[in-house]
């Protein structure tokens, strides 16, 4: 019963990775909105690299839009000839869309993983983010508080386990978990908990 009332999908933020995708190859944009600025230490994305397997064979073409160094807007087209490491040669302050042509046409389509080094030739470092169902409510609830009541944004009900401190996003909102709530049955097992954002 609880599972049919979790039909939404919201996403946990996971540990760090310097993969900003890892998948089969996309038409549509596999890697979008990316900014130095955003990246603690980060002065340039200095190259895009795209490691290509399972294509049989993987031939097309992996285009990444953005700005350069100078947030002069540029395109470059990286040309995929096989199961290999390939990377740009631009170096970029911003990255709009990286998308493919010619490779989702393949039986298989090949798996792609984009990492991205910075200035110094270090792999950037991302987080990546583990899809959960759930219920989110978005209308103001209250919270107990050490001898009182705050009041919260909302709150989440899922089977996943959400901590306090985790931080989880539902259509692009990112918020920090406040509270967790846990439901047992009547035998102590927990059914579903209630996350306070």
């Amino acid at each position: 019963m609880i599972s049919s009332y979790l039909n939404q999908t919201a996403e946990k933020k996971g540990s760090a990775t310097t993969e900003f995708y890892n998948g089969p190859a996309k038409d549509e944009s596999m890697v979008s909105g990316l900014d130095v600025a955003d990246f603690e230490g980060v002065t340039s994305f200095h190259e895009v690299w795209i490691i290509v397997s399972g294509g049989d064979p993987a031939t097309g073409t992996v285009t990444i839009t953005g700005k350069d160094d100078y947030d002069n807007p540029q395109s470059e087209d990286v040309n995929i000839n096989g199961n290999h490491e390939f990377c740009s040669y631009d170096h970029w302050s911003k990255i709009d869309t990286i998308t493919s042509a010619d490779l989702t046409d393949e039986t298989p389509i090949p798996n792609l993983i984009i990492k991205i080094w910075d200035q110094t030739e270090a792999y950037v470092e991302t987080f990546g983010w583990d899809a959960f169902a759930c219920r989110w409510e978005e209308n103001p609830v209250i919270k107990p508080s050490g001898g009182g009541w705050d009041y919260s944004d909302g709150k989440v009900t899922t089977k996943e386990n959400i901590e306090i401190g985790d931080i989880i996003k539902y259509n692009e909102t990112e918020v920090t978990v406040l509270d967790v709530q846990i439901k047992r049955d009547l035998a102590g097992v927990e059914k579903y908990r209630i996350v306070v954002y």
